[in-house]
This record gives C-alpha cells, sequence and structure tokens, in this order.
C-alpha cells in the first residue's frame, strides 16, 4: 500500500492549493483507491470547502472533474463528513484545494492510499 501526503498538517487559516500532483491512478483496474481528510481543532466561521479535482492533462482546468466537495462545519470531521472517498476514475493527475471562508484556527491533513 502506498500513502501519498497531499496535505501535511497545513494550518486551515491559510487557503490551500496542492496544484497538480502526479498520482498512481491512471489505468489501474486493481487495488484500492482512497483519500483520507482529517481536520483537528477546527476554529472561527465554520464555512470552509475542500474540493477535489482529477484530471489527464495538467496544463488546463477545461479538462479536470470534480471529484467530491467537502463542507467543513464542525471543528472536526464525524462519520457524516465522509471522511474516506473511493477513487473510481483512473486518472494521472490529482489537485485539492482548501478554502477556509472565515476558518481561523485548525489543522489539516489529506492523503491518497493506493494498493499495490
Amino acid at each position: 500500500m502506498s500513502l501519498i501526503k497531499l496535505i501535511n498538517a497545513k494550518s486551515m487559516a491559510d487557503d490551500i492549493d496542492t496544484g497538480w500532483q502526479k498520482v498512481p491512478l491512471a489505468n489501474r483496474t486493481k487495488g484500492r483507491k482512497s483519500i483520507q481528510t482529517d481536520w483537528v481543532d477546527a476554529g472561527g466561521t465554520l464555512n470552509g470547502t475542500i474540493s477535489y479535482y482529477l484530471s489527464n492533462d495538467p496544463n488546463t482546468s477545461k479538462s479536470a472533474e470534480l471529484m467530491r466537495t467537502i463542507a467543513i462545519d464542525s471543528a472536526a470531521p464525524d462519520i457524516t463528513d465522509a471522511t474516506w472517498q473511493n477513487i473510481t476514475t483512473p486518472a494521472e493527475w490529482l489537485k485539492v484545494i482548501y478554502t477556509n471562508n472565515g476558518i481561523n484556527a485548525g489543522t489539516l491533513r489529506v492523503f491518497l492510499s493506493v494498493e499495490d
């Protein structure tokens, strides 16, 4: 199993854009692929979002697919936040964008897990 740290213990007071990250998701028919999102001690106006995009062309946003957007409306995620997302779309590139929208405290982590 490979674990790729996309966002590792970053402050939630700042907006975060990972940019396009090359990931081992293209042409994979076997193995599970998922993203784990976790945050702790979020504070301020709890109205942030995390969006996940997939693409096979990192040079243009026209071919990017919005995989999912999660609302951050609690100090820490619970089961309803669906912190694990399975990835079924083959892609070579992944981008994560976090927008704080008034969140001024907390720590954010996003990991990609790929079963070999």
